[in-house]
């Protein structure tokens, strides 16, 4: 499956999640890569999302500062 803002045959399967994950801290014009004590939110799926971009719509868990925000039980 393709996101639909990544159409062209240049795009790779790894720029819409980078560009929602480690890629955006640059592009933001943040430090690219984290430092001890640096905030860091994550989310957790049940499937890896290069192999299936499906998976972004089911997350398992949402960690925001610190704090889990979302989890599926």
């Amino acid at each position: 499956m393709r996101s639909s803002a990544c159409t062209s045959s240049a795009c790779r399967p790894t720029t819409p999640p980078g560009a929602a994950s480690w890629r955006a801290r640059e592009w933001l014009g943040w430090n690219a890569t984290l430092d001890e004590g640096a905030p860091a939110d994550f989310v957790v799926y049940p499937r890896n999302p290069l192999l299936d971009l499906s998976v972004l719509q089911e997350p398992s868990y949402v960690v925001l500062r610190g704090r889990a925000v979302v989890s599926a039980r």
